[in-house]
């Protein structure tokens, strides 16, 4: 995660919602928090790979069941339970 804003860098908020199965927070890059509550800021991300491929790829990923967001970087593929929701940008290793 940046510290610092870049050109090609977008911000990374944490989120909050309180759902029928308890809590969750969420990190999105939406300033608005998907229409939920802004928990607080977390840093940047870079919005596309470096040129060299020195960075990871973060995503977001959702257990319905659960009503719980997880977010990770890598490629470790998806958790067991979860979907992908999508990338979110990207972090340096």
């Amino acid at each position: 995660m940046y510290r610092a804003p870049k050109a090609g860098r977008s911000f990374l908020y944490r989120c909050y919602v309180n759902t029928s199965k308890g809590p969750d927070h969420f990190l999105t890059r939406d300033p608005n928090c998907e229409g939920q509550i802004k928990d607080g800021p977390l840093g940047y991300v870079a919005d596309s790979q470096a040129a060299n491929g020195g960075l990871k790829t973060i995503r977001r990923y959702y257990n319905g069941s659960k009503a719980n967001h997880f977010t990770r970087a890598g490629d470790e593929g998806v958790p067991s339970g979860y979907s992908l929701e999508g990338p979110q940008g990207f972090v340096p290793l």
